[in-house]
């Protein structure tokens, strides 16, 4: 098996190890997808205390199905882990709903700095995070969010500055999804949260969206929501992670699964059955590979 990474990464003659790794612009830990995993460390009690949650990173190789825990995050005032997003550079971007702020993670060390991002002032909700090729092979990468739109659930697509923190809108697009890019400039999202479940790609422009693909094998329950959902890109397919609302509820011990979307087919593989882990995001950097031969 070979890989052909995204970006300036190395030649198709790499195997699936991807040992030799991106080359200039990527680090060796931008190959892989990482998933941002929910604990509660105290259940929270309606009217009198919200909780408190834990966020832990974990390396997940598609071409070994590994998992490798690397640790918690320990990013200060944070609650709430939601959402992911990778660069090239190592460095995961995550987003705490219940604080409706964004860290820089080294994956490296998992140390936590805090960004400028006012959620205060934005106003612009929970939302789910990507980072896409400005265009196929470039080197450069922009930062797409998603959201709601008010209270309904009309996804709203836009970008953010990582230097400045503001936000540029480029369109709405029906039912709220989370993100994923890669590195031949496509930005798409997943919608889990109830049925129809589904993938889009979305122009990165206008949000129109440009192709879509059924997701329904992963719960088939129609009244059953999600209890976690996420979503990446590695070697030209999907890897769809998601547990439901209705499985849990029979059995709090299970955790989220793994599946496998072929865009060429359109046909979806269970990779791993129980992860060990409740994935609320995942991030993979536009270095990640685009194709595996």
């Amino acid at each position: 098996m070979r890989v052909i990474p995204g970006g300036d990464g190395g030649t198709a003659e790499q195997d699936a190890t991807l040992e030799a790794g991106p080359a200039r612009h990527c680090s060796e830990a931008a190959s892989w997808i990482y998933l941002l995993t929910f604990t509660w460390v105290e259940e929270p009690v309606l009217g009198m205390s919200p909780g408190v949650s834990r966020a832990d990173v974990v390396r997940f190789e598609p071409d070994k199905k590994t998992l490798t825990p690397l640790g918690e995050l320990n990013c200060p005032g944070a609650q709430g882990p939601s959402s992911m997003a990778v660069d090239r550079s190592g460095h995961a971007w995550v987003y705490y709903q219940a604080t409706d702020a964004i860290f820089r993670v080294n994956l490296d060390d998992l140390s936590c700095a805090a960004t400028e991002y006012d959620g205060e002032k934005t106003n612009f909700g929970k939302m789910g995070m990507a980072f896409v090729a400005d265009s196929q092979d470039a080197p450069d990468e922009t930062l797409y969010i998603a959201g709601r739109v008010g209270t309904t659930d009309t996804g709203k697509l836009a970008t953010l500055d990582t230097d400045t923190f503001e936000i540029d809108m480029r369109g709405e697009f029906d039912n709220f999804g989370e993100l994923t890019g890669n590195g031949i400039g496509e930005v798409w999202a997943f919608r889990a949260n109830m049925p129809p479940r589904e993938l889009y790609e979305l122009d990165k422009s206008n949000a129109d969206i440009l192709r879509t693909f059924s997701a329904a094998e992963i719960d088939t329950e129609t009244s059953s929501g999600a209890s976690g959902y996420a979503f990446a890109f590695w070697g030209g397919s999907y890897y769809l992670f998601y547990r439901s609302v209705q499985k849990h509820q029979a059995d709090d011990t299970t955790t989220s699964g793994i599946w496998k979307l072929d865009p060429d087919t359109g046909e979806i593989e269970e990779v791993v059955e129980e992860s060990g882990h409740t994935i609320v995001g995942a991030g993979v950097s536009t270095c990640a590979p685009v194709r595996v031969l």
